[in-house]
């Protein structure tokens, strides 16, 4: 069997990106119909350390897998930021569900020993 191809043509985007915004250490984006945010410090500790001017001075390729900033010759792949905004999504639901479970245990422990 063959395999598929997507083909990108001159004026196709691998991915639409809008809304980006900065929160101290963060980055917020649509990509296509979906929003994403990670923390910058695992993907750039240059741009998670600097300040908002400078983040917010970027170019997005005109392909669209990635992002530039001149100022401090930083580039991140769309893709990049996307795996780590889906792990970090994860984990933190992960966690916040083990967490309630922990709560709900001692509030059953503690009636039990009244």
């Amino acid at each position: 069997m063959e395999k598929i191809k997507k083909i990108i043509h001159k004026n196709d985007k691998y991915h639409i990106i809008t809304k980006i915004k900065f929160d101290k250490y963060f980055i917020s984006f649509s990509a296509g119909e979906k929003f994403y945010k990670t923390d910058l410090r695992t993907q750039s500790l240059k741009l998670a350390n600097s300040d908002y001017k400078i983040k917010n001075n970027y170019q997005i390729s005109p392909s669209g897998y990635g992002i530039h900033w001149e100022d401090i010759d930083e580039d991140l792949s769309i893709d990049g930021l996307i795996k780590s905004a889906e792990k970090l999504f994860h984990y933190r639901k992960f966690t916040s569900k083990k967490s309630v479970l922990k709560d709900k245990n001692k509030k059953k422990r503690h009636g039990k020993n009244l």
